[in-house]
């Protein structure tokens, strides 16, 4: 159901008539896909460090926060990720770190909220739309993007897009973010198997994969 009703606001064919930009105002909270490293201790391999256990990248749901507010007669905006690992000196470090990025640009074109988010040269635009109290979040994305979104049981991806539906304070998500972790791991295994890990490491793996992060 939430993916038919994602597409129909993706192609543009469901829209609210009198949204304003005040509609908006207010932290939005949406579960993205990020990269999260595990190690395997019982696989040794050379790196350009050293030799060192196996590293494994999986993917897990992380909280995204969208907060669209005035300053004086300005709308602005802040987009929040949160990641459950952080890089320091070259080291992956498990703790729970925000990475925050100011959205500028912001502008009502009909119904739809649109805005751009920098990071270096590169130019992200994102779109916010409505459907009654729900808020739904359309970015287009790269090939890499999508492929780790595949996962992501509260998104819908249509051609080079994905859409994201906003979690509501009566709805966590949790159980479709619960379905979006297991989804990932059982990617992650299906690529170890396909680099050379044998077959009966399966349930090592999906164990491992499966470890909750720190929060």
């Amino acid at each position: 159901m939430i993916k038919q009703l994602l597409i129909v606001i993706t192609t543009g064919l469901l829209a609210s008539c009198s949204d304003t930009e005040s509609d908006f105002i207010g932290v939005h909270n949406f579960s993205i896909m990020t990269d999260y490293v595990v190690k395997d201790t019982t696989t040794i391999v050379d790196t350009w460090m050293g030799r060192g256990y196996k590293e494994i990248i999986t993917h897990k749901a992380s909280p995204l926060k969208i907060d669209i507010f005035k300053s004086g007669e300005e709308l602005k905006g802040t987009y929040i990720v949160t990641r459950y690992q952080e890089i320091k000196n070259l080291t992956i470090v498990n703790r729970i770190h925000e990475g925050k990025s100011d959205i500028h640009n912001l502008h009502l074109v009909k119904d739809t909220l649109i805005g751009e988010i920098h990071h270096g040269k590169k130019i992200i635009e994102l779109k916010l739309s409505k459907n009654g109290s729900n808020i739904y979040l359309t970015i287009r994305a790269s090939k890499k993007e999508i492929e780790i979104e595949e996962c992501n049981k509260i998104a819908t991806i249509v051609n080079n897009h994905i859409t994201y539906s906003s979690l509501s304070g009566t709805s966590s998500g949790s159980e479709l973010i619960s379905q979006s972790n297991s989804c990932a791991v059982e990617k992650s295994i299906t690529k170890c198997l396909e680099s050379g890990y044998k077959k009966e490491k399966t349930e090592y793996l999906r164990k491992l994969l499966s470890t909750e992060p720190e929060k």
